[in-house]
């Protein structure tokens, strides 16, 4: 996914979107948070490429060859656009065959919100709350994060009161408990590398120590205070990747201390692939995979011992989703890939209470 070259033109996506009827506010949980009879969870992500303005020749003059500017992004634009469309047409077909009440998202959420979001995710199955965390192109323009912050009021089914939150959902009397984080912050180069295309006045200006540490606060916090069945912290950025090129535990600071302290399960994405790791007797699940996929996010399908499942091969990594749901006992996990069809999970984790894995990362 890729932004706007120009600051200005991202200020003034929200104003394009078509306003909706005076009362139509965020679907705000209510005490004690969301209930459902029957139904799973979504979890989808990196799926905003439709609406990015791309810059021309000449604005790229001087820059370097990365991020807007980087030509292989630009040749892969029409390439991300029809891969959102598909897939998001397969998310809907998933859903309704198999009924999904929340949406959780990793992150990497639009460039236009009425053409990448509004207009893209119509299915009927689709009519539900979404969830959203932020993604690193979510935040490479001052004024993008405070758009995401401000799309309920052009679509009830947003649902981000603020850059990191906390929220239950309880489905068939098994609550889960998210803590959704912003984990840009966490990654050091994009704040003190000026080549960088994550670089911005924003990340310089907001993304400090201080941030970090209470992001890592709120997530123990969170953590401690629920008595959910199941507690997950959703981010962007994987603690544990398929990719050899992208984040690692140690990028994550803190926060994988509190992962293991609190028994958490992680969901991220950033990893254009379908994946599941494990490792420290944690479950990591990459959902990344709603646009344009890349082989090489998923190790090319090669299996080193803590990867125990991923959507791709030498070269292509296929499209999807994960759906969420279980017993207080069991957590279940199905991964749905596009090429094998609505109908059936390509894979399906199991994660039992008190799991213990003989792998250390």
């Amino acid at each position: 996914m890729q932004l706007s070259f120009l600051a200005t033109a991202l200020a003034i996506v929200l104003a394009s979107v078509e306003a909706r009827p005076a009362g139509h506010r965020p679907p705000h949980p209510p005490h004690g948070g969301r209930h459902h009879q029957g139904g799973k969870i979504a979890i989808f992500g990196d799926y905003g490429w439709k609406g990015w303005n791309i810059p021309t020749a000449a604005q790229c003059v001087g820059l370097p060859a990365v991020g807007n500017c980087d030509p292989s992004a630009i040749a892969s634009y029409p390439q991300g656009v029809a891969a959102q469309e598909t897939t998001a047409k397969f998310f809907g077909q998933v859903c309704q065959k198999h009924t999904c009440n929340e949406v959780i998202t990793t992150g990497e959420n639009y460039n236009h919100f009425k053409v990448g979001f509004i207009e893209m995710y119509t299915a009927k199955s689709l009519q539900i709350p979404w969830s959203p965390s932020i993604g690193n192109h979510d935040i490479v323009a001052n004024t993008s994060v405070q758009m995401e912050l401000d799309a309920h009021k052009y679509d009830r089914r947003w649902y981000m009161p603020s850059r990191w939150y906390a929220h239950d959902v309880t489905v068939n009397d098994v609550k889960y408990h998210f803590t959704v984080l912003d984990s840009s912050p966490f990654i050091s180069s994009y704040r003190t590398n000026p080549a960088s295309p994550y670089y911005s006045q924003e990340l310089i200006n907001t993304m400090n120590a201080t941030m970090l540490q209470e992001q890592i606060d709120f997530l123990d916090k969170s953590s401690a205070e629920s008595d959910a069945d199941w507690k997950f912290v959703v981010m962007h950025h994987p603690i544990l990747s398929t990719s050899k090129n992208y984040t690692s535990s140690k990028d994550m600071g803190g926060l994988f201390q509190i992962v293991e302290k609190h028994k958490l399960t992680v969901i991220n994405g950033h990893d254009h692939v379908l994946s599941h790791q494990q490792g420290n007797n944690t479950d990591f699940f990459t959902v990344g995979a709603g646009s344009l996929t890349a082989a090489s996010d998923g190790n090319n399908g090669v299996y080193e011992p803590y990867i125990k499942y991923v959507a791709a091969n030498a070269t292509y990594a296929d499209n999807g989703l994960a759906l969420l749901s279980g017993t207080k006992e069991e957590l279940v996990v199905e991964y749905y890939e596009y090429l094998k069809g609505a109908k059936t999970p390509s894979y399906t984790a199991i994660v039992k209470q008190n799991r213990q894995y003989n792998i250390t990362i």
